[in-house]
């Protein structure tokens, strides 16, 4: 963990120099359903109280089908903690489903501090990583 952080720090000096708008957000794996909140405060607060930047938190969204009805319940979730920004990372949803990846987008809009979504269209292209159940 000791190195991680020291490469974070180095990283964050060099980025204050190169964007001054950056935003750190802490990068949480496979958060889709709420219930890792409270670890995601704890490590959120202790961050800080370490002089961590941490400006939110990117949720790693790998959905099966039909998984987005719980993204909204995840995401407010994730705003009710330490972070003053949450975002949607990584969004791949097993089957494609047009009405998934509506309810996945029309989630982030309904939650006020999030920011934004990504998409790793290459990789999703080549292989989904969630198991279609």
């Amino acid at each position: 963990m000791q190195g991680h952080v020291r490469h974070r720090m180095v990283s964050d000096h060099v980025r204050d120099h190169v964007d001054l708008h950056r935003l750190l957000l802490v990068y949480d794996i496979g958060f889709t359903d709420g219930h890792q909140n409270g670890r995601n405060d704890i490590k959120g607060q202790k961050w800080k109280a370490d002089g961590i930047p941490n400006d939110g938190i990117g949720s790693q969204s790998h959905l099966p089908s039909g998984g987005a009805s719980k993204v909204q319940g995840a995401l407010t979730a994730l705003a009710g903690s330490s972070v003053s920004e949450v975002a949607m990372t990584e969004l791949e949803i097993a089957g494609n489903a047009v009405s998934d990846w509506v309810t996945a987008v029309k989630a982030c809009l309904a939650v006020t501090p999030c920011v934004g979504i990504t998409v790793d269209l290459e990789a999703h292209k080549q292989r989904c990583m969630v198991p279609s159940q």
